[in-house]
């Protein structure tokens, strides 16, 4: 079983925009909310081997204000190989998702607090079992949110890299499919046929 903890590399690798034409990626938190705001946190250098069965995956977040209108973000997958960080408007609504999605209702925010994503694991599934996705490769979570109020998280740009999104992830080694032949004695050699597809684990 492998795990791994991923943080933002960059400034620019998260950040907020909205419905019209505004992308922010230098605010020292990014709000989700607000009828409009949607939010993209970029994580470089994820080290999870392709097909790998995802256990568990999460973000932690630190709310950057307190708040506590009623408020749901919708979390989806960049859905490439090799994520990007948007650099302008057009590129950030254009962010291709994943199938998979996950709700998360929100409770009262405190300023300061960690609060925990529910379980991911299905978009970071869909990620790594594209064709051409590969360890090291960089992974985008994308956040919507029609809510009329807000939550707000804190960026890359807090100094302390544990203040900024955390991405953990654990996983079971991927699973391969073998092709077995089968040989019945009796015959002379020429009735060999493909028996069903066997499963099993790649070592890592």
């Amino acid at each position: 079983m492998g795990s791994g903890t991923f943080y933002v590399a960059a400034g620019s690798d998260d950040g907020q925009f909205d419905h019209s034409s505004g992308l922010w990626v230098s605010n020292s938190s990014i709000v989700v909310g607000q009828l409009e705001h949607s939010g993209f946190i970029r994580f470089s250098a994820v080290t999870i081997p392709q097909r790998a069965i995802i256990s568990s995956a999460s973000i932690r977040f630190i709310s950057g204000w307190s708040d506590s209108g009623g408020c749901a973000w919708t979390f989806y997958g960049n859905d490439v190989d090799n994520a990007v960080a948007p650099t302008n408007h057009t590129e950030a609504v254009n962010l291709a998702k994943t199938e998979a999605s996950v709700e998360w209702t929100l409770s009262a925010w405190v300023e300061g607090t960690k609060y925990t994503s529910p379980d991911l694991s299905a978009i970071i599934q869909e990620i790594v079992n594209r064709t051409n996705w590969a360890s090291g490769n960089a992974l985008q979570i994308i956040i919507d949110s029609t809510s009329t109020y807000k939550r707000s998280f804190q960026a890359y740009e807090c100094t302390d890299e544990t203040d900024r999104p955390t991405l953990s992830v654990a996983w079971d080694p991927a699973q391969a499919t073998v092709d077995v032949c089968t040989w019945n004695p009796d015959d002379k050699g020429d009735n060999i046929s493909l028996d069903d597809t066997l499963l099993i684990a790649t070592h890592t």
